[in-house]
């Protein structure tokens, strides 16, 4: 993994964790809302694996969040998620098509 996808996961899985936490919501009950073993929720809070965007789109639902909320509160002093895509010079073909995903989500969102 490219050390700068590698801190995009760490990013979007702490605010997860975040999100749950404030949720008050135990890893075991977030991974049976979304059909998930707790174990890969958990990887998915340590960023050492990529979520999908099904899962994404439900982690949201569940969470009663919306997508730019992955992006914002981040540590004072770290790099925000949009200030990492933005130096990003390439994405793989899977992470584009991610991406483009999830703009069209939250474009269909905002126009609501």
């Amino acid at each position: 993994m490219k050390k700068q996808s590698a801190v995009v996961l760490g990013a979007i899985g702490a605010n997860i964790r975040s999100m749950r936490e404030r949720s008050r919501l135990s890893v075991d009950d977030l991974a049976r809302q979304l059909a998930l073993k707790p174990e890969v929720l958990e990887a998915v809070e340590a960023g050492q694996v990529r979520v999908s965007a099904t899962t994404l789109f439900e982690l949201i639902r569940v969470l009663g969040c919306s997508l730019g909320d992955l992006y914002s509160d981040k540590p004072e002093g770290s790099e925000t998620l949009q200030q990492i895509l933005t130096d990003l010079p390439l994405l793989d073909l899977e992470e584009l098509k991610a991406v483009a995903v999830l703009v069209r989500v939250a474009v269909r969102r905002r126009d609501r």
